[in-house]
């Protein structure tokens, strides 16, 4: 397999991944900006920010499914068929779309409803 088809097949892996965490959320520490503190546990009426814990987890996640997809690939000595890029990248734009849409969902329901 080319190089070039290799990264491209890591990279919409990556996407893929990083997308599905973020949208997964998954337990990850809470920075309490008034308090400058990171908990591991919400509390009630706190000013928290999800986001750094979510974000991290997304792109640790990313990574990591960049380096398996880059080295399987790396396994496979035939090229792969000529379908395959295209549907990768419309499958890493489509689950990119999504993810996009499911925070300015999230955050149009938290705080543009107050």
């Amino acid at each position: 397999m080319r190089a070039e088809d290799r990264v491209g097949i890591a990279v919409c892996a990556a996407v893929v991944t990083a997308c599905v965490v973020h949208v997964m959320a998954p337990s990850a520490p809470i920075y309490y900006p008034l308090d400058p503190a990171w908990r591991w546990e919400k509390v009630p009426g706190g000013v928290a920010m999800h986001w750094y814990g979510r974000s991290a987890w997304s792109l640790a996640s990313g990574v990591l499914a960049f380096g398996l997809a880059h080295f399987a690939a790396g396994l496979v000595r035939r090229d792969p068929p000529r379908w395959l890029p295209r549907a990768l990248a419309a499958l890493g734009v489509g689950s990119l779309a999504l993810a996009l849409a499911f925070v300015a969902q999230h955050e149009w329901s938290v705080w543009m409803t107050r």
